[in-house]
């Protein structure tokens, strides 16, 4: 095992830049990104004598996965698609979570698909049919009740749906409240868990049968107001090709209830425009409406502002008229976001490849490699995304992939570095994402670093509001002497001023303890008549989850 110096980029045996698969856009293919997490997740994994290739092929035989050494290796590479099984085992022979690996290619694999369907581009392996209806029917009749439902659990009992498209349910009211079971706990929910709920809500939407009543199940959940988290609710919409999905992200975005349900619609509109989903009427309905929003910014944050702008340049050129031409006319004129408009990124071209650069040659330089002058070129490209991308799902889903391979520990410690610097200043957009990115990433060194933008003096209430976001996610704890610092500062503020961004930052705390489940917290903040009531409201859900829910949205 050889660890290179520091900063350095040797020049041993690279896997050729040009071996890697790209797409349209100029950034590697899903295939390239499931070789990548393979390879580094063997290669620098905590068993050094399987960066052999023979003998990991032999631990794989051993695991029951027959596949011959080149077989392997062209996986590695790109050149062949890496199946179910052979991900399995990998998980297995390595000694990883189940479902660790699988999951996040499941994620990664949806986004980025060319084309638009329920089944996993992963396919599992069936069973006897008869041996399947029986599975099928326990899995019902467990979610259906109260028994503990696995983040497995809905993987295995979604991908028998999605393999069948003409499948009927009956009675609906059954499958509408195991929808309805699955989005709470899909909403509570971190890591894999998360992962694999998310994904199961997106193929019961995308299902030619079970979709009308799945989307109807996730409308009724976006307008509960009494729910929290509705930003990563609300761009499930981009699930369902249904007519009726692109009619809810028109309406919410005409009427939005918050700047959460706006952010969450916007972000549906990116799929929903690749697969074409919304009418012509529609799309120049999008272009006048986002127009309207970025005429006056005092309504978004610059992260939001450069997802919007980023939309009306994937726009057709034939959905803007009036309004939303002379925005673009004047986005242009007065440089707003100009990296967003020239290049879609939030950090111009040269920058941002500088500091991806910076921050995977401080990763690769503390993470064992296989010899001397290893160079990964996937990674500075997956570290660009997960900053500069102004769409906030492409850089989660690449922020997801660099929290399963090795590199999740450097790479945050590296982000902690860029963050108590002073290069992110004035930036808002990009320390917004560097804090998105440790909500993956970071543990209790990183945490510890976010806090202090929460409760710091003199700090832009958009970034402490960012930094309230990602506690959220992030690993570690915190203790109860900061939340009861962060509530009192900024309740505070609130009751001073009546601040919109004051009062964000208190429901991004109780979001936070919510997923922490530090219900002494939660309870206080539910009896304080001085919080904002839609915070008391919004801690009264997560108080009042129900405990099947809350124990199996930890499976």
């Amino acid at each position: 095992m050889v660890t290179p110096d520091p900063g350095r980029r040797g020049r041993g045996r690279p896997l050729r830049q040009d071996a890697y698969q790209v797409d349209t856009a100029g950034r590697v293919t899903s295939r390239t990104r499931a070789a990548w997490l393979l390879r580094t997740s063997r290669l620098h994994g905590s068993f050094p004598e399987y960066r052999s290739l023979t003998r990991f092929a032999r631990a794989l035989r051993h695991a029951g996965v027959e596949r011959a050494l080149s077989t392997i290796s062209r996986i590695e590479t790109g050149a062949v698609a890496a199946s179910f099984e052979l991900v399995r085992g990998y998980e297995d022979v390595l000694r990883l979570p189940a479902y660790s690996l699988v999951s996040v290619l499941d994620t990664n694999f949806r986004y980025r698909a060319s084309r638009f369907e329920a089944r996993p581009l992963l396919r599992r392996l069936g069973q006897e049919p008869q041996a399947e209806y029986r599975r099928f029917d326990e899995l019902v009749q467990r979610a259906s009740s109260n028994e503990l439902m696995s983040g497995g659990a809905w993987d295995e009992l979604t991908a028998i749906i999605a393999d069948r498209p003409n499948l009927v349910v009956s009675p609906r009211s059954a499958w509408l409240g195991l929808m309805d079971r699955l989005l709470a706990e899909e909403m509570i929910s971190d890591g894999v868990p998360w992962m694999q709920r998310f994904e199961a809500v997106n193929r019961m939407l995308a299902h030619p049968m079970i979709g009308l009543d799945a989307l109807g199940a996730l409308r009724a959940t976006v307008d509960d107001r009494g729910v929290q988290s509705l930003v990563g609710t609300a761009c499930l919409f981009d699930g369902s090709a249904e007519p009726q999905a692109a009619d809810e992200v028109v309406r919410h975005m005409s009427q939005p209830p918050d700047d959460r349900v706006y952010k969450g619609a916007l972000m549906a509109c990116v799929r929903k425009l690749r697969y074409g989903q919304f009418t012509g009427t529609q799309l120049g309905m999008l272009s006048n409406l986002i127009a309207e929003v970025l005429l006056d910014q005092g309504h978004l944050d610059d992260e939001t502002g450069a997802l919007a702008v980023s939309v009306m340049r994937q726009l057709p050129a034939q959905a803007h008229a009036g309004l939303g031409s002379r925005m673009l006319r004047r986005i242009a004129r007065d440089g707003m976001h100009v990296s967003v408009i020239a290049e879609n990124r939030l950090v111009g071209g040269k920058a941002g490849r500088v500091m991806a650069e910076r921050i995977a040659n401080y990763a690769s330089a503390r993470t064992p490699t296989a010899w001397d002058g290893y160079i990964d070129d996937v990674l500075p490209v997956l570290i660009d995304e997960m900053l500069f991308d102004p769409v906030f799902d492409a850089r989660l889903y690449a922020a997801c992939l660099i929290h399963s391979s090795p590199y999740r520990a450097t790479v945050a410690e590296a982000l902690g570095l860029e963050l108590t610097s002073a290069r992110w200043s004035g930036n808002l957009a990009w320390v917004t994402a560097v804090f998105e990115a440790l909500r993956k990433l970071g543990g209790q060194a990183e945490r510890a670093k976010v806090e202090r933008f929460v409760t710091g003096r003199g700090v832009p209430g958009a970034v402490a509001d960012a930094a309230a976001y990602a506690l959220g996610h992030i690993g570690g704890a915190s203790s109860s002497r900061f939340w009861r610092e962060a509530f009192g500062l900024h309740l505070q503020q609130w009751v001073r001023s009546a601040s919109p961004v004051s009062e964000s930052i208190l429901d991004r705390l109780v979001y936070a303890a919510g997923i922490s489940e530090d219900t002494a917290v939660l309870q206080e903040i539910r009896a304080d008549h001085c919080v904002p009531s839609q915070t008391r409201a919004c801690a009264s859900w997560w108080l009042g989850q129900p405990e099947k829910i809350r124990r199996s949205a930890r499976t």
